[in-house]
């Protein structure tokens, strides 16, 4: 689990696994983006 500085930084971070699936984002790559975890976790960052 990241901590609260991960999550509120000031840049967007996102974690991705081999095949380019989302596997983790902070709250500022979210708030960025429009989706919600639920919606980002498991897609292709492409999507």
């Amino acid at each position: 689990m990241h901590d609260e500085r991960w999550q509120y930084a000031i840049i967007g971070l996102v974690t991705l696994d081999l095949e380019g699936k989302i596997v983790s984002a902070n709250q500022t790559f979210i708030d960025l983006v429009g989706y919600s975890k639920t919606e980002l976790y498991g897609n292709h960052i492409e999507k």
